[in-house]
């Protein structure tokens, strides 16, 4: 019956976590306090067998654990100063236009990040589609996204110490 709520309560966690994109870590503790960590994107199947979890990774390895050894299973955010999504069409310190982007797409940033350094573009699995470093010292970007498939994705600002983000639609 333990396992069946672990199993239960694991499922719910790990569906909350990916469907909101909020939880970013998945911490696996067992009875003797040894703990094992997983970044969400790098997960590739969790499956609930036998009495047993077993993680596959994008790397190709899979770890498995008996249901009935472990403490707890948990799902911690590893990023702070993330600020909520913007709506689609962000006021304020960024602007991203035009939305719903078809080819190219420019990034304005006015004044809440004073320099930006990596602009990374993040499908509604989670994973990174698109990483570039950028020149701090400009504020407009102007980002090809042609090669993307039609979707919802999320524009990830960061500078090392603050991080803004911005949803957008690609058609």
């Amino acid at each position: 019956m333990q396992n069946k709520r672990l199993k239960l309560s694991a499922f719910l966690l790990l569906g909350v976590g990916l469907l909101g994109l909020q939880a970013q870590v998945m911490f696996i503790l067992d009875n003797e306090g040894v703990e094992s960590s997983f970044t969400l994107i790098d997960i590739t199947k969790v499956d609930f067998s036998s009495g047993n979890i077993k993680v596959a990774t994008i790397d190709g390895h899979s770890n498995s654990y008996t249901l009935s050894d472990l403490r707890s299973l948990n799902f911690n955010k590893i990023i702070s100063g993330i600020q909520t999504l913007r709506p689609a069409q962000a006021t304020g310190s960024i602007n991203l236009f035009p939305n719903p982007v078809i080819d190219v797409m420019n990034i304005q940033s006015t004044s809440t990040i004073e320099s930006i350094d990596v602009i990374e573009i993040i499908s509604m699995e989670g994973r990174i589609v698109f990483s570039q470093v950028v020149d701090p010292n400009s504020n407009v970007y102007q980002i090809n996204i042609s090669e993307l498939t039609k979707g919802i994705y999320v524009c990830k600002l960061s500078n090392g110490i603050a991080v803004e983000t911005i949803r957008f639609v690609k058609q």
